[in-house]
């Protein structure tokens, strides 16, 4: 008794005579569990109002209530499942204690008393031998049912998203847009693409109009995926992280089933080094539908493009672009000619190809029929020259040039190079001095700068220009343009005939102010003759300048002056945007 009374006084409640137990060993069992209970487990906390008689039985009643009471706030009718004890009664509810001790004698009373102690002690040590399982079935039960919330959460967010999207449909059907027929709502669209295209030239993260388009509505989806004419322009950039997702592979497939049998207009950028194959290989089983092709790598895959081109049936094939290869920065001294420029690619022929870029490696080992190039760039590579011989051979086979452009091509001394006696003559090479193309009809020249020799050879080779185009690089022109040049020709010789007697039309960009005499003196000169210029062409800054010299309205009396010149893309009256001009 010693040890239960000493927890009740010290832990729980006053000094109390314990006249209702007389049992000793009742009064053991219930120490030791008290103990356990109290100073252990810390499962409840006796409290006072739990009252032993202080004065033997007078007080038993009350004390039987006050018992029953803590039992039945602290067991909450729990059923404690005990196997071991009373194999008759395995399962004894906190009522049933409650109703014992309130119908039965003291010594049933405390018979009870242990039998139900004993029991929840059993209890409460098989909890306490396995906490870390039953903390674990604790936390499987909580998770499974956090599972079930979010499974609930998503079912109600589709449903969400389901009805926002009927009330949206709901919502597009009374817009006016939504009564166009399908036919004039197409034409839009073309119409957004062509506007779209030119802004997602400077910006490639934009989104293609017709990829965001088909996100407004499931109707407009069903139109742009219906017309092939939104999906025949493949315009893609091939970078390391998307080559390897496989995304852009995945698109061009997109645009070429959707374009339908539509004609393609193909512009691939590569900035990979290898494994061009798979998109040439779903590209090439589509070469008839070729319009323009434009190609641009970086590095000099040669044979994967030959590949691609050499027994291609492009029969359609207007626009042909090809820069293989990033030139060298600075100035490269060649060492060897190019190595051909016969036809080796497109060997089916090309019959309607009429615009030919070729740019770096290209030139010289890929090259199409000419037969009928009207507009021919040729970009040159550092490591190379080009002999006389090859330069005549491109030009002889295209006889319907009309556009010519040549940028960074380096030619080789057409004369022999043996001398015997060293004579005093002109060592510069003249590019021009052979062919004689009476049909160029514009010439645009930027930042070249010819010496007088030259702009003679090139007066020569083309004597039909009507339109001129030039920089601040080369103010001799204007004194070359003169019908009797005082820089080439003494004054005791005869008149010669005006140079370029059908030219126009002059445009200027970035006129210097020592030039404005010059100019203003060609202008006066041939306005009497059948040589007159009819209309000058200025940019802000050559209009500034002659603004500032007081020139620019006596020039406007003189022919049409253009005060908002911007130089057009080339060549003039394309049609279209080329948008890999190495020169813009």
């Amino acid at each position: 008794m010693s040890g239960f009374f000493k927890i009740l006084t010290e832990r729980v409640v006053p000094r109390r005579v314990l006249a209702y137990l007389w049992s000793l060993d009742a009064v053991d069992k219930i120490s030791t569990w008290a103990g356990r209970l109290v100073g252990n487990l810390t499962l409840a906390k006796i409290s006072s109002s739990i009252l032993w008689a202080d004065e033997g039985l007078k007080e038993s009643d009350k004390a039987v209530n006050d018992t029953c009471g803590w039992v039945r706030s602290k067991c909450s009718e729990q059923v404690l499942r005990v196997r071991d004890l009373r194999p008759g009664d395995a399962q004894l509810r906190s009522n049933e204690f409650a109703q014992s001790l309130e119908q039965g004698s003291p010594l049933m009373i405390l018979d009870r008393s242990c039998a139900w102690v004993e029991q929840l002690e059993f209890g409460t040590q098989r909890m306490a031998v396995k906490p870390k399982e039953v903390l674990h079935k604790a936390i499987l039960t909580l998770e499974n049912r956090r599972n079930e919330l979010l499974r609930e959460l998503d079912s109600i967010s589709l449903q969400i998203q389901n009805q926002k999207a009927q009330y949206s449909q709901l919502i597009n059907e009374d817009a006016p847009i939504h009564k166009l027929p399908n036919e004039l709502l197409t034409e839009i669209f073309l119409d957004c693409q062509q506007i779209s295209a030119r802004s997602r030239n400077k910006n490639r993260s934009q989104t293609p109009f017709q990829v965001a388009a088909s996100h407004v509505s499931r109707r407009w989806r069903e139109a742009i995926l219906a017309t092939p004419l939104l999906w025949n322009t493949v315009d893609f950039h091939i970078r390391p992280m998307n080559h390897v997702q496989g995304r852009v592979l995945s698109q061009l497939g997109a645009h070429i089933t959707r374009s339908d049998t539509c004609f393609l207009d193909v512009s691939l950028n590569f900035h990979i080094v290898d494994q061009l194959s798979s998109y040439f290989k779903l590209l090439g089983a589509h070469s008839r539908r070729w319009r323009r092709l434009s190609i641009v790598t970086k590095h000099e895959q040669v044979e994967e493009i030959s590949e691609l081109l050499r027994n291609a049936e492009a029969p359609i094939l207007q626009h042909l672009s090809l820069n293989i290869g990033k030139p060298e920065q600075g100035s490269l001294s060649p060492r060897k000619p190019y190595s051909t420029v016969v036809q080796n690619i497109l060997m089916l022929g090309a019959p309607s190809l009429s615009f030919l870029r070729l740019a770096g490696f290209a030139l010289g080992n890929s090259h199409p029929p000419t037969s009928f190039v009207t507009t021919l760039h040729l970009d040159g590579w550092t490591r190379h020259y080009m002999a006389h011989d090859q330069f005549r051979t491109i030009l002889e086979n295209t006889p319907l040039l009309v556009n010519l452009s040549l940028n960074q091509l380096t030619f080789a001394d057409p004369w022999a190079l043996s001398i015997l006696v060293p004579i005093n003559t002109n060592d510069a090479i003249d590019i021009f001095d052979s062919p004689v193309l009476p049909s160029v009809q514009t010439v645009c020249l930027e930042s070249c700068a010819f010496d007088e020799p030259e702009i003679e050879n090139l007066i020569r080779a083309f004597p039909s220009v009507s339109y001129l185009s030039i920089d601040e690089a080369m103010p001799d022109i204007f004194f070359m343009l003169l019908p009797n040049s005082p820089e080439t020709e003494p004054e005791t010789e005869p008149a010669r005939p005006c140079p370029w007697p059908h030219l126009r039309t002059l445009a200027i960009q970035d006129l210097q102010p020592v030039d404005v005499t010059p100019l203003c003196h060609l202008v006066y000169t041939r306005r009497n003759g059948p040589a007159a210029l009819t209309k000058i062409q200025l940019d802000r800054r050559s209009r500034t300048v002659l603004q500032t010299k007081d020139r620019l309205d006596w020039l406007q009396d003189q022919l049409e002056v253009d005060r908002n010149y911007v130089p057009d893309p080339w060549p003039t009256g394309l049609g279209y945007e080329d948008v890999h001009d190495l020169l813009e």
